[in-house]
């Protein structure tokens, strides 16, 4: 997939501005219209430095930081580094604080200048490819993070940035194999980044587009505490609604029902079979009702498009994604349409739980037409 250069966004939701805590922290971020996590260190682990000025001076720059005044705060960490050049902490907190003033170029000089004192320093490393993230330099910061892996191979935090700046160019594949490696880690350590590791996984399937996958991680994200941004939950879990009698008595009872009929659809196309298995029997008996009532258009199965019948929940799916291209477009005489649609929505469901619901023969078949190009003509063929 092609890289998507879209305006840089932020919106970062500081879990701790210049604490200069020990442990990394995650901030989320908003890019190339995904919400996605970044992995960052704001404060390395050396030795400090032998001069009393520098620390005075380092003390009064984090003060400044805790109050957000961070022109002060790099003012403070220069004079720091004046009276001491060779003092890490205070090139790392200071290549922080101008990322934070969203002076990248400066960011990147002393994060690179902390490497150069300590070339097996991990967080400057992690710092910098955040940097580089931020600017659109992925090949960069793919390169900086795979020098943390080289360095530690089982540091999660290497596999987490890797994970984080494949999902930002769309190469999913490279990114959930990351992903596992750093959520994997985390469960071996009993790492409270756990959460990190379930929403990072749970993003990639989100913007892969296989949100029945994706839903699992987030459940387990949010059940460990993560903060998922609202556009993915509404997303994977819509609010549900003021209770509506939902009765089909006559013909003018269809057309109001017509947005939940689409939002019902989805939900299941996008709920895992399985889970919340009374809910679904609800929502089946009423999407079958509406479809078999509405007085809008009539489905007529084609057995050579629909022959596999015995799959029930794949069948409702069919009919589901015909419908909701008939609410969509109005184009209520375009059989050739809702059949593709119809089809199209059968195969993700079946794709997405293949476990579940066994292997389909007559699904395989429409499947491997879809993937050579030609299930359009055989539609058209057989409708």
């Amino acid at each position: 997939m092609k890289k998507k250069l879209f305006s840089l966004l932020m919106c970062l939701f500081f879990f701790s501005l210049l604490s200069y805590a020990q442990e990394p922290i995650k901030e989320n971020l908003d890019e190339n219209g995904k919400n996605t996590q970044i992995s960052i260190s704001p404060e390395a682990m050396y030795d400090g430095s032998e001069s009393e000025k520098a620390r005075k001076y380092f003390n009064q720059a984090k003060d400044y930081g805790d109050q957000k005044d961070f022109k002060n705060a790099a003012k403070y960490y220069l004079k720091a580094i004046k009276a001491d050049n060779t003092f890490i902490e205070a090139y790392d907190n200071l290549g922080l604080t101008y990322r934070r003033l969203g002076d990248l170029e400066n960011a990147e000089k002393y994060y690179k200048k902390s490497i150069e004192l300590f070339p097996e320093g991990k967080m400057a490393r992690q710092n910098l490819a955040v940097v580089y993230s931020m600017s659109n330099r992925y090949d960069n910061a793919v390169s900086v993070y795979k020098e943390i892996i080289k360095l530690d191979p089982e540091d999660p935090e290497g596999y987490f940035g890797l994970a984080n700046t494949y999902l930002q160019i769309s190469e999913f594949d490279k990114a959930l194999e990351n992903g596992q490696v750093a959520l994997d880690i985390y469960k071996a350590t009993d790492s409270h980044h756990l959460a990190d590791g379930y929403h990072m996984l749970g993003l990639i399937y989100f913007y892969k587009g296989e949100k029945s996958e994706a839903i699992p991680y987030i459940k387990q994200a949010q059940d460990l505490g993560a903060q998922i941004h609202p556009d993915v939950v509404n997303d994977l879990f819509p609010k549900e609604e003021e209770e509506k009698d939902f009765t089909l008595t006559d013909p003018e009872d269809y057309p109001k029902y017509e947005e939940d009929i689409v939002k019902f659809v989805n939900w299941l196309q996008n709920t895992p079979i399985g889970t919340q298995p009374e809910q679904r029997q609800a929502v089946n008996a009423f999407v079958l009702q509406w479809i078999t009532g509405t007085p809008a258009f009539t489905i007529e199965l084609q057995p050579e498009i629909v022959p596999y019948t015995e799959c029930a929940d794949c069948l409702l799916m069919f009919l589901g994604g015909y419908t909701k291209y008939m609410i969509e477009t109005r184009d209520y005489e375009n059989k050739f349409k809702g059949n593709l649609a119809g089809t199209e929505s059968a195969i993700a469901l079946y794709k997405a739980n293949k476990k579940a619901l066994g292997k389909n023969k007559e699904l395989e078949k429409l499947i491997k037409l879809q993937s050579n190009g030609t299930l359009e003509e055989f539609i058209r063929q057989n409708q």
